[in-house]
């Protein structure tokens, strides 16, 4: 393979490569209304509110390497789904993960039996 051959191919290589990565974007999703969370310092269960994730609030990660999706929280407190570089990055809040990825980083079959 002569110079000319081998650089038309790694520009081949990195076209594909950028067209997967694009096509295969991870997505984080956000569960329930925050006003409706459970209190993690309860000390009864029974005064714990489920999440719904039955409709969750879904964020596509724009960078090819964000692998996890975090908890985050705006200066005014509101929280939100953010995307995040640590493939160990999904949040436990002691009582269920709120945002979650649909790949097996992390996963809540509980709250997404359908993922």
């Amino acid at each position: 393979m002569n110079l000319r051959t081998t650089s038309k191919f790694l520009a081949l290589l990195v076209l594909l490569i950028a067209g997967t990565q694009r096509g295969a974007a991870l997505k984080c999703y956000f569960c329930g209304d925050p006003d409706e969370w459970r209190d993690p310092t309860a000390d009864d269960a029974a005064k714990w509110k489920d999440v719904d994730c039955g409709n969750p609030h879904e964020y596509e990660c724009r960078s090819p390497w964000d692998k996890s999706c975090q908890v985050a929280t705006k200066e005014n407190g509101e929280q939100f789904a953010a995307c995040a570089p640590d493939e160990d990055g999904c949040i436990d809040l002691g009582y269920a993960e709120i945002c979650y990825c649909k790949t097996d980083l992390c996963n809540l079959q509980y709250l997404n039996p359908d993922a």
